[in-house]
């Protein structure tokens, strides 16, 4: 018995849509963290072949055969300040979210001042050596990357999750995702918080990867 073409195709399930989250600057401490544990002097992602990787590497987890990398979702801060922070920005604006299927979204970065804790009032700089207890820091990456994890699922963008980050802040969301039939894959270097694990269906512990992933130079 013949069975017609149109048939055969209607019986084939469509490939996994797999979306990457990545909390950039989660990442590139914890890359260089790892690196240091070992006794490696930090290496470079390749932006280029990295996403694809991740997105592959999470439809295996999920036992899925075929799959489509739909989108890349970068978070990351700067420090207006800062020369080096700076360059940060416009790489991130003007080469990352150029790139194919990458959107980035920048946060600029919040002084944070310590205070007493009696009376809340600054603590000046020491007054021995003038070192000032100001520092800089993210506000609202972290809210960010899981207010775009939510938006991209009720726009229905995506069927698994791949959530680069260690940062258990996070593990909410991936609850809330894996109960609704989303796979939420964790990606990262060293072991990732229990919390955020444990909502997770799968990790990819990114330092396997390196041999496909690493900025190859010369």
């Amino acid at each position: 018995m013949s069975i017609d073409s149109h048939d055969a195709e209607l019986t084939i399930d469509p490939p996994s849509r797999v979306c990457v989250f990545v909390d950039f600057w989660n990442l590139a401490l914890s890359l260089n963290a790892d690196a240091a544990t070992h006794g490696e002097q930090p290496w470079q992602l390749d932006w280029l072949r990295f996403p694809a990787w991740v997105a592959a590497e999470a439809a295996r987890l999920c036992a899925v055969e075929r799959h489509r990398h739909v989108g890349t979702f970068v978070y990351s801060s700067f420090n207006n300040g800062s020369p080096g922070q700076l360059r940060h920005r416009n790489w991130a604006l003007n080469w990352l979210g150029r790139q194919p299927d990458v959107t980035v979204e920048l946060r600029p970065q919040v002084r944070r001042s310590d205070r007493c804790r009696n009376c809340g009032a600054h603590a000046p700089p020491c007054p021995r050596c003038g070192y000032s207890t100001d520092k800089m820091m993210e506000k609202g990456v972290d809210a960010a990357l899981a207010t775009g994890m939510f938006e991209q699922f009720v726009d229905d963008r995506y069927d698994i999750s791949a959530l680069v980050t260690s940062d258990g802040d996070l593990a909410p969301v991936a609850e809330f995702l894996m109960r609704r039939g989303r796979m939420v894959v964790q990606a990262g270097f060293g072991q990732p918080s229990r919390m955020l694990r444990a909502a997770c269906v799968a990790t990819i512990d990114l330092a396997e990867g390196r041999d496909e992933i690493e900025l190859r130079r010369g």
